[in-house]
């Protein structure tokens, strides 16, 4: 729970991307590949769990019920992983190809690995690849130094603070680094034109957490930004609600400004 925000069932993440050129792959093909040397690949790369089915079956006949079920949830995501790369694949032929440089990998920089990771985003909602994504920033309980903004201690446990003032204010730098970068995102959004506005006019684009205070992990009185037009929505208001408002409440909000009626 504290390395993914996208979920297939209420027990089962769905598999997190964190390499850019990964991602450009999976979002547009391989356009290096001429379509024979693309047509060979395809034959030799089949699903690598056709490799080891046999050993698949030998480890599920000694393994108990929870642990089998957990077998089987792995392997559904590798598969499904396998699936996407394979559409990509098919489909990357007829797709517009975005007007960015094909990323080399995962950059060691951390601005430059979060705002290519926005590059694509804003790329695949632009080329209409997709409609919807979640993206981490932070990963919960990430030992992350930021020494590019002076800041050499670990991420988590400098926001168990204990009203320590040093480690509030490099917190506090840290939350503004992260903020920086998704302003980058926003910027590139209201950038971008899309119909008669911009990508930004036609999103809804939530950031936030899932603590207030992570001294001593209140998960109430969450400060969230909504930002963008989309569905008519109206920012530039800053909206204090009563305690103990369900997070949930601003989902099926949203979820009815795209015209999916949800009661929960």
């Amino acid at each position: 729970y504290s390395n993914s925000i996208s979920w297939r069932t209420p027990s089962t993440p769905n598999p997190a991307e964190i390499n850019p050129r990964a991602l450009f792959e999976r979002l547009f093909g391989d356009a290096d590949l001429d379509p024979a040397t693309r047509a060979q690949r395809a034959i030799y790369n089949k699903s690598i769990l056709d490799f080891i089915s046999d050993d698949t079956r030998r480890l599920q006949g000694t393994l108990g019920a929870t642990d089998r079920r957990k077998l089987d949830e792995y392997l559904f995501a590798v598969r499904e992983i396998e699936q996407r790369l394979e559409k990509a694949e098919k489909e990357s032929a007829n797709l517009p190809t975005p007007s960015m440089e094909r990323p080399a990998g995962v950059p060691v920089d951390f601005a430059e690995h979060a705002r290519l990771m926005f590059d694509l985003m804003v790329a695949a909602f632009q080329t209409d690849q997709t409609r919807i994504a979640t993206f981490m920033i932070g990963r919960e309980g990430s030992g992350r130094v930021y020494r590019e903004i002076g800041i050499s201690d670990s991420h988590h446990p400098l926001t168990h603070h204990r009203n320590n003032p040093d480690m509030v204010e490099k917190v506090a730098e840290i939350n503004k680094y992260h903020m920086e970068q998704f302003g980058y995102f926003l910027g590139k959004l209201k950038a971008t034109k899309d119909g008669d506005g911009t990508l930004l006019d036609h999103s809804m684009i939530v950031y936030g957490s899932g603590l207030s205070d992570g001294n001593r992990h209140q998960h109430d009185h969450l400060p969230v930004l909504l930002a963008g037009h989309g569905g008519g929505i109206k920012p530039g208001r800053h909206v204090i609600y009563p305690a103990e408002t369900p997070m949930a409440n601003l989902y099926v909000s949203m979820l009815d400004r795209m015209n999916v009626r949800r009661e929960s």
